[in-house]
């Protein structure tokens, strides 16, 4: 979380929002898959805050106006949430680091307005901490058994910033774990041409996914496009290719991530709130015989779509999510207090529930 300010606790007249900033595209199918599930989440799991959105990329912008579109810059959104009233703002960047856009499109204009707010809260983008970085490669994990372990490549936006930097750090960090899949980048220092070597000729089918939020026109025309792209550039050296347009947004482990950053700008904001959340906890806790059963989760498995909300809000590790069957189950019961059930509750077709 970047550059907290809050003034006084909240109460019933605060109005609070989340504005979610991407990079943005001009492609509707990839938008649904990856973009408006994760506000949708946000919007189910963060009760009494208004969800936003806005885009960084001025160019998308312009295209989208001229379908008649409306998307605010982030300066634009902040500043027509302070004129209706918004007195808490948590700003979620969906980038991946803190390159050019996070800093010239987000953290320096929305700086001044700390002040104007009674709580303003900068989110971090995806690859920011320690932690994320762990959770990156758990998900490249299960990316490369999906795949049996054959060759991937991943198409990295890239930045002339000095965080371009994250994407060889985390490449470093597959390559500790020991996972067969390359890192390029179309703008950064880890250029296509540079990862070619590491590619063998007759080794099996490469695998070609966008590490972006989106799969939008890098992905579909600079990665897999029939003509100048890295798949035709892959199969004139007589590499089979199979190309994946999966934006990194449709994976609900990287929702979780984008989730726990907002989750750490919320407890800034209101940490009387978390206080008193965690005495109460406590306190609960202390109430409970010592050979009372657990209350642990179930799920009905006939009823479960895989929407991923109980994985995405837990943050306890009860839940697992199955990427390929697009489902959700219970993974470590033990960890699960069984005083929340919250659950449950963001759960719209009951499939959660707990023994009474």
């Amino acid at each position: 979380m970047l550059y907290p300010h809050k003034k006084a606790g909240c109460d019933m007249k605060d109005k609070k929002g989340i504005l979610m900033v991407s990079f943005g595209t001009t492609h509707r199918d990839t938008e649904l898959k990856c973009i408006n599930p994760i506000e949708t989440a946000v919007k189910k799991i963060f009760k009494g805050f208004e969800i936003r959105r806005a885009f960084t990329s001025n160019i998308i912008i312009r295209k989208q106006a001229v379908k008649g579109i409306y998307l605010p810059s982030p300066l634009e959104a902040v500043e027509k949430m302070l004129e209706e009233g918004f007195t808490h703002l948590i700003v979620q960047p969906l980038l991946f680091i803190k390159g050019h856009e996070f800093h010239n499109k987000i953290l320096e204009p929305l700086l001044p307005y700390r002040k104007r707010f009674s709580g303003l809260s900068i989110g971090e983008p995806l690859l920011s901490e320690e932690s994320d970085f762990g959770q990156m490669v758990t998900i490249l994990s299960n990316l490369s058994a999906s795949v049996n372990g054959e060759d991937i490549v991943m198409m990295g936006h890239g930045s002339t910033h000095s965080a371009d930097s994250v994407y060889s750090v985390l490449q470093k960090e597959i390559d500790t774990s020991h996972i067969n899949l390359r890192i390029a980048t179309v703008e950064g220092a880890i250029g296509f041409e540079k990862i070619l070597p590491f590619i063998k000729k007759n080794s099996g089918p490469v695998h070609l996914f966008p590490l972006m939020l989106v799969a939008g026109d890098h992905a579909k025309n600079d990665m897999g496009g029939n003509e100048n792209s890295w798949k035709t550039a892959l199969e004139l050296r007589g590499i089979k290719v199979v190309t994946h347009l999966q934006g990194m947004g449709e994976n609900m482990k990287v929702r979780q991530i984008f989730i726990k950053h907002i989750r750490a700008c919320k407890k800034e904001l209101f940490p009387d709130i978390y206080r008193r959340m965690r005495d109460i906890a406590e306190t609960e806790k202390n109430k409970i015989p010592e050979k009372v059963i657990p209350r642990f989760p179930a799920i009905d498995s006939a009823l479960c779509y895989g929407c991923g909300l109980c994985y995405v809000f837990c943050h306890r590790g009860v839940y697992g999510f199955d990427e390929n069957n697009k489902t959700a189950f219970v993974d470590i019961p033990g960890n699960c207090t069984g005083h929340c059930s919250r659950c449950a509750d963001l759960c719209s077709i009951r499939a959660i529930s707990f023994p009474d």
